[in-house]
């Protein structure tokens, strides 16, 4: 008897440590667990083959301040109804507490794609820390408090406007100045604007990094570059901005390219964007450098067209017309008016309007002129050379008679071009 009473004791006593244990178990990880954990295991994704429903237009990252956003869920097997997407921005109460809703979406036999326009504060990022706020959508059936499953997630992102100044690129180069084929102990600092060698390390400096309109006091980056379309990492590891400017472990950033047209672009590691503005560019750099190549002063371009036409320069061989070019684009040439232009074959072209019509007048004025002078020496030839033929003479005559004409065209072209472009036609470039 005492033995039975025994068992009978020993199981009611492991039943309730079980109990015990079980509750336990569940008091810690309820406890213990975040409220999302515990909501998400009442909500079914709609990708789940019971719903068997597919989704766009989560998983992604959404411009902050984005008008519109669409999220589609296509289901055969979803009961017809109106049904809504909720959007949260709460992990913990997405289940049950939305803040946003869409509007309501027909769901037919024949209607299997629904398509919802999430907008609004849903695509603003409110949170203050961070660049970006995760939001959670559910799709919710009208008349049901409960959702229907999990749509997903997307990533509402600040747009960083990232900007920066011109980048100073410069090197440490020596030069054989006594010519005695030995180079000299100094050494001289030479800027990208002339030229660039592959025997010496090249230096990155500067930028003035900003993050909407704010200088940069910290960050880190990668600097990227490549030719012919093959992109890698310029330096090892990461470069680190402090107070906009490119640093790396308290010293400037140095790189080792070999000769060729390279291009280049930072690239921020906190959004994974690269920076805009004159930061991109290129750069060509030659086996070998003479001393009177070498920029000792940095030019910084005055805006990003003229970036592009400061680094064509770099292209040019001459010496003589690379300084022309970079002046003309920089706006340094301080014998003209100071205005920055682009150099092409037949000079330095400034680019406002009244300059660019102004060049090709005075262009055309001097062929005009060149082609009258040649026709009167080739009628004067034909003349000489005639021997009283009637015919010969005649055409001479006539080839003289029409390049003074035209002589006289020219001349007085100025006057008319300025009543028909000054008075009829208000053209810039004429007039006072």
């Amino acid at each position: 008897m005492r033995s039975a009473l025994g068992w009978g004791t020993i199981m009611k006593l492991m039943r309730l440590l079980n109990i015990l244990l079980t509750s336990l178990v569940f008091f810690v990880m309820f406890g213990l667990a975040p409220k999302g954990v515990w909501a998400d295991w009442f909500i079914s994704d709609c990708t789940d083959t019971s719903i068997g429903a597919t989704v766009e237009g989560v998983g992604i990252a959404v411009e902050s301040g984005t008008a519109e956003h669409t999220i589609t869920v296509t289901g055969a097997y979803l009961p017809n109804g109106n049904y809504r997407i909720g959007v949260s921005d709460d992990a913990t109460a997405t289940s049950f507490e939305p803040r946003w809703y869409t509007s309501y979406v027909a769901k037919t036999n024949d209607q299997t794609k629904l398509s919802f326009s999430v907008t609004g504060d849903a695509l603003i990022d409110d949170d203050p820390i961070g660049w970006k706020d995760t939001r959670h959508a559910y799709l919710y059936k009208e008349d049901q408090y409960f959702n229907v499953c999990k749509v997903g997630t997307y990533d509402v992102m600040e747009n960083p406007r990232l900007t920066c100044d011109a980048l100073e690129i410069y090197q440490y180069q020596k030069y054989d100045t006594d010519g005695d084929g030995i180079e000299e102990p100094e050494e001289y600092k030479c800027y990208s604007s002339g030229c660039i060698d592959s025997e010496s390390k090249i230096f990155i400096t500067g930028g003035n990094f900003k993050n909407r309109g704010d200088i940069v006091n910290w960050g880190a980056l990668t600097f990227k570059c490549g030719r012919g379309g093959d992109w890698r990492a310029c330096h090892d590891g990461y470069v680190s901005i402090i107070n906009g400017q490119l640093k790396l472990y308290g010293t400037d950033i140095s790189v080792n390219w070999g000769p060729g047209t390279w291009s280049y672009t930072p690239q921020s590691l906190v959004v994974g964007k690269n920076w805009e503005g004159a930061c991109q560019g290129s750069l060509t750099i030659l086996p070998s450098c003479p001393k009177s190549e070498c920029h000792e002063t940095f030019r910084t371009p005055k805006n990003p067209d003229e970036a592009t036409v400061f680094e064509l320069c770099t292209q040019i061989n001459d010496p003589t017309l690379r300084t022309e070019c970079q002046d003309c684009a920089s706006s340094s040439d301080r014998k003209k008016d100071g205005q920055a232009g682009v150099w092409t074959a037949i000079g330095c072209i400034k680019r406002d309007p009244t300059s660019i019509m102004q060049r090709f007048i005075r262009l055309g004025l001097g062929i005009g002129g060149g082609v009258s002078l040649i026709m009167s020496f080739a009628g004067c030839f034909i003349l000489t050379t005639s021997q009283g033929d009637p015919k010969r003479t005649g055409q001479a005559k006539e080839m003289i008679t029409n390049a003074v004409i035209g002589l006289l065209f020219v001349i007085f072209s100025v006057t008319i071009l300025q009543f028909i472009g000054y008075t009829v036609f208000k053209l810039p470039g004429f007039g006072k």
